[in-house]
């Protein structure tokens, strides 16, 4: 029997994981870059640098003792955090599960080129006519999935886009 009194089933083996994200400071050490290896049509392949800092690694360790200590002190479950995290390092973060990550800040966005590549309005600064939509522009990210904003963004670019492309054809006719 799947239900019961309105609620699904679950076994007594099942096993519940909570997986904590937390947001990551914009880090001039994390990078893309092109790297020597070619793909099959002989472009060279992107190499992706990501650094994680011990301060939130730390972050990290400490979200899950007082998640442990809550869970605890409610009688609700004792939540021991996964070993691999009390080890200092990235060594660690190898493990994890990487369908939770989203690759931002690659293309920031910001008013400054020195540190940034697009403007508010997605064009690359000093480049006629190229703009990026992407949630690279972004300049950090939190743990909520950037789809609906990158979408956003990429709206208000079509209809930018849409605008002056108008307008240019009516200054042809």
């Amino acid at each position: 029997m799947a239900r019961f009194r309105n609620r699904r089933f679950v076994s007594k083996h099942a096993k519940i994981v909570l997986e904590i994200d937390v947001e990551q400071r914009p880090d001039r050490e994390s990078r893309i870059r092109l790297g020597t290896d070619t793909n099959s049509l002989g472009m060279r392949e992107a190499v992706l640098d990501w650094k994680i800092s011990v301060e939130e690694q730390e972050c990290i360790r400490t979200y899950a003792k007082e998640i442990d200590l809550l869970f605890r002190e409610h009688s609700l479950a004792v939540v021991p955090p996964n070993p691999e995290i009390a080890v200092d390092g990235g060594a660690w973060f190898s493990g994890g599960r990487l369908d939770t990550f989203h690759m931002m800040g690659g293309t920031r966005m910001g008013t400054d080129p020195s540190n940034s590549v697009v403007d508010s309005s997605l064009k690359v600064h000093g480049v006629r006519n190229l703009s990026i939509v992407s949630c690279s522009v972004f300049p950090t990210g939190g743990s909520s999935n950037p789809t609906f904003t990158m979408m956003a963004l990429a709206f208000r670019l079509a209809d930018r886009l849409q605008s002056r492309c108008a307008v240019q054809s009516l200054g042809q006719t």
